[in-house]
């Protein structure tokens, strides 16, 4: 039997809630007489605002995650759904699937993988004359949809997709979108060297926005700093809620950034976007391929050496950021624009 209401859980972080947004048509196609909730945090439940493939959207608050309180959530969906697709597969879930007794599909994450990755950089950092081995490239939205195979809903290219009211204004000019910070140290391309290709498309008479959250105040107030060309320059930081910031780099001509969520929301609003690969890698499968994307990024022995970025760089050197000129982030830019 075909499931009718189906409950769709992704926890976190941001840019694996958007890359969740993916599935979303697939299994409306061909389950359309299904109902489809997603439960997710409080924090990420606008991401989903005017997706016409859901039903809801259930958004979790702290208290509810703490485990007594969310053990009488799952208890609460007995009867409720028929389907889970499980998309997180931690503790939570785990519990969700064990207290509601709800039939599940399971994401089998690569989560394992990519921490043999790092340890296996971790050696090469020190015996650098060891081989790589790690040299296969995974696809995250790929193996989202192998939790639906059995649906008959297969992989087809899919990509994540935001829905964002008409545009207000008319954009006369392009614009280059730069997204400068991220959660850690190491994931972030120097200031100054966004500095420089801020600079250069400003002083064309480009229009430069500078994007992020209150927290990326910092960096942009360096970028500024060194700008020359401030007349075309805007920081936006702080200054924009989810969608307000996902309407700016829908407006971008091209997007700059880090290996971060806002690249996966240039992706969901069809934005050419360039990310820059520090500490981390495409390996992980967060890479997507849209036809307009550029990747820039060097491996080196000692990458990646973590997860998700960290303080600073163990080996003192941070050559995976280093290494990376503005002069070829531009002519990557320039394959775009």
């Amino acid at each position: 039997m075909e499931p009718k209401h189906i409950l769709i859980v992704r926890f976190s972080s941001l840019g694996d809630i958007i890359l969740a947004t993916s599935i979303l048509p697939a299994i409306k196609k061909i389950l359309p007489e299904a109902d489809i909730t997603f439960l997710t945090k409080r924090e990420y439940v606008e991401v989903f605002s005017g997706n016409p493939n859901l039903k809801e959207v259930v958004g979790l608050e702290k208290e509810d995650l703490k485990i007594g309180n969310f053990v009488k959530i799952a208890e609460s969906f007995n009867g409720k759904y028929d389907l889970i697709i499980d998309l997180h597969a931690n503790l939570r879930s785990f519990l969700l699937r064990a207290y509601s007794g709800i039939e599940t599909k399971v994401y089998r994450k690569a989560a394992f993988r990519r921490r043999r990755m790092v340890g296996h950089a971790f050696t090469r950092g020190i015996f650098t004359f060891l081989p790589e081995i790690y040299k296969k490239e995974e696809n995250v939205i790929a193996n989202y949809f192998k939790t639906l195979q059995t649906l008959g809903i297969v992989y087809d290219g899919n990509l994540p997709e935001i829905f964002l009211p008409e545009k207000k204004r008319k954009v006369t000019a392009k614009i280059v979108g730069i997204h400068a910070g991220g959660k850690q140290n190491t994931k972030r391309w120097p200031a100054e060297k966004f500095a420089e290709v801020a600079n250069y498309y400003a002083g064309k008479g480009l229009r430069v926005i500078l994007l992020g959250e209150e927290k990326d105040k910092e960096i942009n107030s360096k970028i500024m700093a060194l700008a020359v060309n401030k007349q075309n320059m805007t920081d936006l930081a702080g200054k924009t809620t989810f969608k307000e910031l996902a309407a700016e780099i829908r407006d971008c001509a091209v997007l700059v950034t880090n290996d971060s969520a806002p690249f996966h929301i240039a992706t969901a609003v069809k934005t050419p976007a360039l990310v820059i690969f520090c500490a981390t890698t495409p390996k992980f499968g967060f890479a997507l391929s849209a036809k307009n994307n550029r990747i820039v990024n060097v491996e080196l022995p000692c990458k990646p050496c973590s997860l998700h970025g960290g303080k600073s760089c163990w080996l003192g050197h941070f050559r995976c950021a280093g290494s990376i000129k503005a002069r070829e982030v531009i002519r990557a830019i320039e394959e775009i624009i």
